[in-house]
């Protein structure tokens, strides 16, 4: 900082002790001086905040004056976007994946001070998804391609996309295996593709199933198929008699059965 010869103090722009000594002739005199921050300027949140949905975490903003002096927080409100949060800043965040803001509100501040920072409710765990098209029956021998969509949490929120420590979106990779299930009084009715697509081979009653890996966490989806056993008609020779001799233009007679 800096003084006058009449003793007007200009302080330093950080914050910490010093000492002022006057002189005249041989005496002096001094002065322990402390400098303190200056009023609230602004307010950051020192790294994304990143907490999934419906869960709490503690939002801890730091305080600055206009000089970058760490100024406290004490009695000042957070309040949210969305979510909610206490005066302290315990915040709960919503149960829909969201890009939260974070202000403060008290004294000194009537239209409220905007936190620079983010703060990020991500998706829970995958727990559900379902098996397309609708399908309830197919033919014998017949094949027909599935998929699995609506890969979501415990709150219909998609689960392929997250937030990393960053703050930067990425992609969760959704690893889909298929499986048909030929056990616990069902019937194995045929085959299915890492793909999905599916071969009935075997009339009955049965299923087949999807399992959906997302970070670490499985959930199942399952399709349950009747196979209806469709079996390719015999052709047999009606007329003229095996062996019998035939005219230029006789007619010959064939017949269906299913047997």
């Amino acid at each position: 900082g800096t003084i006058s010869s009449s003793g007007l103090l200009t302080a330093p722009t950080s914050v910490g002790s010093l000492n002022v000594t006057a002189t005249s002739a041989s005496v002096s005199a001094t002065k322990q001086v402390n400098v303190v921050a200056d009023a609230l300027d602004r307010a950051v949140l020192p790294q994304p905040v990143i907490v999934v949905v419906g869960q709490q975490v503690q939002l801890n903003a730091v305080g600055y004056d206009q000089y970058d002096n760490v100024v406290s927080l004490s009695g000042y409100a957070y309040q949210v976007s969305h979510g909610s949060v206490t005066t302290t800043g315990l915040f709960t965040a919503p149960t829909s994946v969201e890009h939260v803001s974070v202000s403060l509100t008290g004294a000194g501040l009537p239209m409220g001070l905007s936190v620079t920072g983010d703060v990020y409710a991500v998706a829970d765990a995958v727990a559900f998804a379902q098996i397309i098209p609708v399908v309830f029956s197919l033919d014998n021998h017949e094949t027909a391609q599935f998929s699995v969509i609506d890969v979501v949490d415990q709150y219909g929120n998609a689960v392929n996309l997250t937030v990393n420590e960053n703050g930067e979106v990425v992609n969760v990779p959704v690893v889909v295996s298929w499986a048909v299930n030929g056990s616990g009084g069902i019937d194995y009715i045929g085959s299915i593709t890492s793909s999905g697509l599916f071969t009935a081979t075997n009339a009955g009653f049965g299923a087949f199933t999807a399992s959906v890996t997302v970070d670490g966490t499985t959930k199942y989806a399952t399709k349950y198929l009747t196979v209806n056993d469709v079996d390719a008609p015999v052709i047999t020779l009606q007329s003229p008699a095996d062996g019998s001799a035939l005219n230029p233009d006789a007619s010959i007679n064939y017949g269906l059965s299913d047997d």
